[in-house]
């Protein structure tokens, strides 16, 4: 199988704090760079949360090649508003925007990917994301796939189970560690995103 890796929550580290559901800044990016250089130049997508990254992690990203390391942008600050995973839960356009133009300017390196924290989308968000300049949205399987495809992006890359979840825990009841699931899909035919 012809894996390509996202990793989200570049700005995160993986112990939850209150209130809920942030977890533990990675300010230095500490835990990315631990991932990338274990990656050993092989490729992959870091989706970074911009307003949790210090001038440290800032510096390290601008540093990375592409040919290494894809930059998207995964929202601003990966906030549930009133509980709802959803960072743009019911902003107009122009404060998706907003939001988006605050997050690119503070990475300083040019984005054309989005992932989506808690992968939710919106008609207002796919429209700013539109109006922003990004090509590609990475996300979850959606009943709305095709209007994404044809009306919105360049590409709209979406993630299936088992493929989308933690690697070394369990990302919900039900859902099992990417570590274990690896063993059963590497050999098998087509392409995914894990």
């Amino acid at each position: 199988m012809l894996i390509t890796l996202r990793v989200d929550d570049l700005g995160f580290l993986p112990m939850p704090i209150n209130p809920w559901p942030l977890k533990r800044p990675d300010a230095g990016l500490e835990l990315a760079q631990q991932l990338h250089r274990a990656m050993g130049g092989l490729p992959y997508l870091g989706a970074v949360i911009p307003a949790y990254v210090d001038e440290i992690g800032l510096s390290w990203l601008r540093s990375l090649s592409p040919q290494e390391f894809t930059l998207a942008l995964h929202g601003w600050d990966h906030t549930a508003p009133n509980r709802v995973a959803n960072e743009f839960h019911e902003m107009n356009v122009d404060a998706c925007r907003a939001r988006l133009k605050f997050g690119k300017e503070r990475l300083g390196l040019p984005v054309q990917h989005f992932v989506s924290p808690f992968n939710a989308m919106s008609e207002n968000l796919e429209q700013a994301l539109m109006l922003e300049g990004f090509s590609y949205a990475w996300g979850a399987p959606s009943d709305r796939l095709e209007n994404l495809q044809e009306a919105i992006y360049g590409k709209f890359i979406p993630t299936y189970l088992p493929l989308y979840g933690c690697s070394i825990a369990s990302m919900s009841p039900g859902t099992r560690p990417l570590i274990e699931v690896w063993p059963e899909v590497k050999d098998l035919p087509g392409q995914a995103v894990m």
